[in-house]
């Protein structure tokens, strides 16, 4: 007898995954990051979005908030590009999707 158990990726392991990539590991980051994502749940406007969309924005906007402009450069970048950016450029498919995702949870 086959059983399909089925998982769906959630913004949250995206989440998880791209805070491991920058090397985020303070609190107030997760927390906030976390916070923006359960509030996305109750907005229909932000249900376009796809979860890694979804994580990103949430990290963008958290490093907006708490007046964190590159934390994390800690890949090698030039002082001209973040790690946030290098990964937004990296993940999504159409960055501009990422800027507007932010803009809803703002």
């Amino acid at each position: 007898m086959l059983e399909f158990d089925f998982t769906f990726a959630t913004p949250l392991g995206f989440l998880e995954t791209y805070m491991s990539a920058l090397g985020a590991t303070d609190l107030p980051t997760e927390l906030y990051s976390r916070f923006l994502l359960e509030l996305s749940l109750t907005k229909l406007s932000l249900q376009k979005f796809k979860p890694s969309c979804l994580a990103l924005a949430s990290l963008l906007v958290t490093w907006r908030k708490l007046g964190l402009t590159d934390p994390y450069n800690r890949v090698g970048l030039g002082p001209e590009t973040s790690a946030l950016d290098q990964l937004i450029k990296n993940e999504a498919r159409d960055p501009s999707q990422v800027f507007e995702c932010a803009q809803e949870l703002e």
